[in-house]
């Protein structure tokens, strides 16, 4: 009995001691999402360095009780490397980047659409360091992942391909970029169920001008003409914004010698900005 009652004070020490600890990690928990809040009105007041000393305080707090892996700590690393982006210091952004999509792969696994805004965020740092074998690591990983989860032919794909064509088209690669802007276009005229829908336009003009830098007029003349002819369906033929596009086909026509079909472009071209004005 004796023995009892002198461990009874020492289980209430240990249990007091316990609750503490619990209570001192719910306090530092705290703190951090009070910093984290702070963060965010200075990021969007633009005073990023105030931003980030505030976000680096509130990822140590995090590692310290969490552990280095928590999906909290990634939220951290993803705020920090956005923050780095925002400012320009994309050097800085990708290791945070990196990290935070690691422990989000840990979570939940390689083919989560979850990822995708920490492989969005990978894709433009690495695009803005020019390094565009590795920002097409990235966005092939979201096509996989829309793919796997959506279907081949889920609108969606369609942007992430659009992205892929981008990048292509920066490193030269004009035949991997104008086979993912073949291959958005008809994407989208399955989601649109049309093949002169308005939104189309764009990417009709965007192949016409990658079959136009690798020299193959007559198939960029083709779809410029129907990106032209879509727009004049939607606007009319003396909208002020079909000029450019009455300009560029003036331009492929004049590269293939078509002069009489060029100047006539041109013309209406002229014609237009000077009603405008």
């Amino acid at each position: 009995m004796k023995r009892l009652l002198l461990i009874i004070p020492i289980l209430l020490l240990i249990l007091a001691h316990q609750v503490s600890g619990e209570e001192q990690r719910e306090i530092l928990l705290n703190e951090a999402e009070s910093l984290n809040k702070k963060a965010e009105e200075f990021y969007k007041e633009g005073e990023y360095e105030e931003a980030e000393l505030l976000l680096k305080r509130v990822l140590d707090k995090r590692e310290m009780v969490l552990g280095k892996d928590h999906p909290e700590v990634a939220k951290s690393l993803t705020s920090l490397a956005e923050l780095y982006y925002a400012a320009g210091m994309y050097g800085e952004a990708i290791p945070y980047a990196k990290r935070a999509l690691e422990i989000r792969e840990k979570e939940l696994g390689e083919y989560h659409l979850d990822l995708e805004k920490n492989l969005s965020l990978l894709i433009d740092l690495h695009r803005e360091t020019s390094k565009y074998d590795e920002a097409i690591h990235y966005a092939k990983r979201v096509l996989e992942i829309r793919e796997k989860e959506l279907g081949k032919d889920h609108p969606y794909v369609a942007s992430i391909g659009s992205r892929l064509s981008g990048l292509y088209a920066l490193m030269g690669k004009y035949d991997e970029a104008i086979y993912c802007e073949k291959r958005v276009i008809e994407l989208r005229e399955k989601e649109l169920d049309s093949k002169d829908h308005p939104d189309l336009a764009i990417n009709l003009i965007n192949l016409a001008g990658l079959y136009k830098k690798i020299g193959k007029y007559d198939e960029a003349i083709h779809y410029a003409k129907r990106a032209l002819e879509i727009r004049e369906k939607e606007l009319g033929k003396d909208n002020p914004h079909l000029a450019s596009s009455l300009y560029f086909l003036a331009r492929l026509y004049t590269l293939t010698d078509r002069h009489t079909e060029a100047e006539s472009l041109y013309k209406r071209a002229l014609e237009i900005r000077q009603k405008r004005d």
